[in-house]
């Protein structure tokens, strides 16, 4: 399953480009791994898959895990207003936090990933793209670099936006993918959202979804849980099976 087509943003007019959604990327931890390796990330990370939240399901997932991915269905009203009206941002943006708006639809999947790789340089190779970008536009605001995340508006552009470029190249790929590929105008209703751990913050969990025009921080510091992939877990239970079960 894959993406919002819709970047659920009021500020659209705001943005001075031709946004047009991006082909849907996959739930898959082959296309994830490929776009990520396409993008920089060393080889000694992968992504894989969380089978469940049940205690023996996360004991399979090898440490260290530098963050988590979550795919969930927009189509819940509760869980939609839950995330719009209840999850807090941070008062004072963190500087050392990469966050960037989402702007084009179908295009999550890839932001979930930047944000876990903007956020953890060092996974990164020398000749990253991501990395590149990451450094380029750290001075900038969220907005401005959803804007030139999303900016493909001519053939010139398209072809000199390696991100836009990799991602097409995945979410094409029929023999990375297993279900059918989608192209641009593909109306599907899920959306990925990206957790992870800052250095030196052990207490606290770090949520980045380019819809949400916010950064969450979740307050981990009073919870059971050791493990990041743990204490992610507890989010989504709380946050999403608890709040809509019917979306379980």
């Amino acid at each position: 399953m894959l993406v919002d087509p819709t970047p659920a943003s009021g500020d659209l007019g705001l943005v001075p480009v031709n946004v047009e959604p991006w082909p849907p990327l996959e739930s898959n931890p082959e296309a994830f791994t490929m776009l990520a390796r396409s993008l920089g990330l060393k080889d000694s990370y992968a992504f894989t898959d969380i089978f469940g939240l049940e205690p023996d399901l996360l004991a399979m997932i090898p440490d260290p895990v530098a963050a988590v991915i979550l795919l969930f269905p927009t189509q819940s009203e509760r869980i939609e207003k839950f995330r719009r009206e209840e999850l807090k941002p941070v008062s004072e943006p963190d500087p050392s936090i990469y966050y960037a708006h989402q702007y084009v639809g179908n295009a999550c999947g890839t932001f979930a990933l930047a944000h876990s790789l903007f956020n953890r340089l060092d996974l990164l190779n020398s000749e990253s793209a991501l990395k590149k970008f990451a450094e380029e536009t750290r001075g900038l605001s969220p907005h401005e670099r959803g804007i030139k995340l999303a900016d493909v508006s001519s053939p010139e552009k398209a072809d000199k936006h390696p991100i836009f470029k990799a991602h097409v190249r995945v979410a094409t790929d029929e023999s990375i993918n297993q279900t059918r590929t989608l192209g641009g105008d593909a109306d599907v209703s899920e959306h990925f959202t990206a957790y992870f751990e800052a250095e030196g913050e052990a207490g606290f969990i770090w949520e980045l979804d380019g819809r949400l025009r916010k950064v969450v921080k979740h307050e981990m510091s009073a919870c059971a849980w050791t493990r990041f992939v743990e204490k992610v877990a507890g989010i989504v239970k709380t946050q999403f099976f608890e709040i809509d079960p019917e979306q379980s």
